[in-house]
């Protein structure tokens, strides 16, 4: 680890020494992130239509005095995405208490939902998100990305613990539901990636109510949706070296080793083939819609990109991941003067003071506009002026595993500069959060302000897990989150 100079009358430090400074210096906060985490966890809820009780697992949002309060908080809404990154905390606070039980509750019960679902619908994922308290909402989708975060929960669960009770099933539903999904024809200009999810019934008038009913065809829950969503296939990698880790360490299924490695390689080869390279930046389509007559690709730059999929090339290739820093520099730094809150259906304003400037990541670029989703003149400049709370922590957690792999002595201080400006922001953000809710601590806003659908400030399951979890890897090393080793012998040149 190369040393980072400071002034002239204090003691060099480290880079690690830097990471677990700026990590302790926010411990207070991640005791509070702690406490409101385990306040989110359901009790007396229950998805009647898989008829599971999901006790033991999270509620997404917190209350707050907005209009979308009711819809998301008052239902107990649970998104899967959310519940994979909290298994993930579960898991990481177990590791420090040397006991797995508030993990193992969790894996149970997620174990019941998949089987429901296999059972009811036929794929053993779990659907977008469900209402768990008094209402049947279950969103139709079944998407690849959430999914393939909350397996690597659960093997990241399995690798620290040590318990593969569920192994086999896990394992087998890993290879019908997922596996599945990988585009193995080579003719197909997707070849490599993974497919964006399953396709539900367009026919179904239900918005969400009796899905099952109405999707009752296998064939149709069963059909693959033609269309890749590129930072899926950087989580897919990490599930591969995942499951390739509790194979060497705990010697389950050694025979499946080799085809872990062929799959990996494929999407590796996958991504770097997408990619488009200059001598200071990258880029790659935010999506590839198949069954085309061209190749059709959306060219939206969104954060997950520069993060997810530039986290996969760390330890393999080192200029992928230093060309998407660049880019997040130029292109999506962004700063804010204010939380912007909504209040019922008012919009109030809560500046930083001072003239405070507090930066932080949002999900699109701020400079290269087309967006993937239709948005007004007036809240696509909104989005120039935006900060989410969870991609600047994931942010944080990719600027720190570069970090930990990187020799370069001046891009390391570029690294470790945009970690401090990140995480004061979210330090800043935390702050008046919690001024705003009077002192009790309320977690973390998933945005800034609000945008429609797409971005909202309530109290966020999925910004207070991620920032919570950006915090333990600073401070501790944890290297199976984001950008998770490569296997050896992964990578044949």
């Amino acid at each position: 680890m190369h040393i980072l100079k400071n002034t002239v009358n204090k003691p060099e430090l480290t880079y690690e020494q830097l990471l677990n400074k700026i990590a302790c210096e926010s411990k207070s906060i991640q005791n509070d992130l702690e406490n409101w985490i385990d306040q989110q966890e359901l009790n007396d809820a229950r998805i009647a239509d898989l008829d599971v009780a999901v006790d033991g697992l999270w509620a997404s949002y917190g209350a707050d005095k907005s209009d979308d309060s009711h819809f998301l908080n008052f239902y107990k809404r649970m998104f899967s995405f959310d519940t994979a990154l909290a298994l993930y905390a579960a898991v990481l606070r177990d590791i420090r208490a040397q006991s797995f039980d508030r993990s193992k509750r969790a894996v149970n019960v997620v174990m019941k939902l998949l089987r429901a679902e296999k059972k009811i619908g036929g794929v053993p994922l779990l659907h977008f998100s469900y209402n768990t308290y008094n209402d049947r909402y279950i969103d139709p989708y079944i998407v690849t990305g959430p999914n393939l975060w909350l397996f690597k929960a659960l093997f990241a669960y399995m690798l620290h613990s040590g318990d593969l009770t569920h192994y086999d099933e896990i394992l087998g539903f890993v290879i019908c539901a997922l596996f599945s999904l990988q585009v193995l024809n080579s003719d197909e200009n997707g070849f490599g990636c993974i497919r964006a999810g399953y396709k539900h019934n367009d026919k179904t008038e239900s918005y969400g109510y009796d899905i099952f009913r109405e999707c009752s065809a296998v064939d149709i829950l069963k059909t693959p949706v033609p269309l890749i969503v590129l930072e899926h296939n950087a989580v897919y990698i990490d599930l591969l070296r995942l499951m390739t880790a509790v194979i060497d360490t705990h010697s389950p299924s050694q025979y499946l080793r080799e085809e872990l490695l062929i799959r990996h390689n494929l999407t590796m080869q996958a991504i770097e083939r997408l990619s488009s390279s200059a001598e200071d930046s990258i880029s790659w389509p935010a999506a590839i819609y198949l069954n085309s007559k061209i190749d059709n690709y959306d060219s939206s730059r969104v954060i997950d990109h520069y993060t997810w999929l530039a986290a996969s090339f760390i330890g393999v290739d080192n200029t992928v991941p230093w060309k998407s820093i660049n880019v997040i520099i130029k292109e999506f730094v962004s700063s804010i003067t204010s939380l912007d809150i909504k209040q019922g259906s008012k919009i109030v304003s809560y500046p930083f003071g001072d003239k405070k400037e507090v930066k932080g990541l949002p999900f699109f670029s701020l400079t290269h506009q087309e967006l993937f989703i239709t948005l007004s003149v007036q809240d696509k400049e909104s989005l120039r002026s935006i900060i989410q709370t969870d991609t600047t922590a994931i942010g944080i957690i990719f600027l720190t595993a570069f970090l930990r792999n990187s020799t370069d002595r001046d891009r390391n201080d570029r690294a470790i500069k945009l970690i401090k400006d990140l995480n004061s922001g979210l330090r800043n953000i935390y702050d008046k959060y919690l001024r705003i809710h009077h002192g009790f601590p309320s977690g973390m806003p998933f945005s800034s302000k609000n945008i429609l659908n797409y971005f909202n400030t309530m109290p966020s399951l999925t910004a207070s897990v991620s920032y919570f979890i950006a915090l333990e890897v600073m401070r501790t090393g944890y290297a199976y989150f984001l950008s998770v080793p490569v296997p050896a012998g992964f990578i044949r040149t």
